[in-house]
């Protein structure tokens, strides 16, 4: 899609939720593989958050920053959106 096509309220929802899952991640820590298969709620959380991290996956594949220095790649696309206003 070129950036032409782009929703601006689309790209900062899906930044948000980015941002919200590797938060979720970092705060759960380390979980071995005797956690995930004793518990299926641990389980389920840690893998519906990695799957809708795929996206990342996507973004970071195009602008490396993304996987690197996330922070800053979301203050780049604000400000893009911003100019763009």
């Amino acid at each position: 899609m070129p950036p032409r096509d782009l929703d601006d309220q689309v790209v900062a929802r899906r930044l948000t939720a980015i941002r919200e899952l590797v938060d979720l991640l970092t705060r759960q820590g380390e979980v071995s593989g005797a956690q995930l298969r004793d518990d299926l709620v641990l389980r389920l959380a840690v893998e519906r958050a990695l799957s809708q991290l795929v996206d990342l996956d996507l973004v970071a594949g195009a602008v490396p920053l993304a996987a690197s220095q996330f922070d800053e790649y979301v203050a780049q696309v604000k400000t893009w959106l911003q100019a763009r206003a």
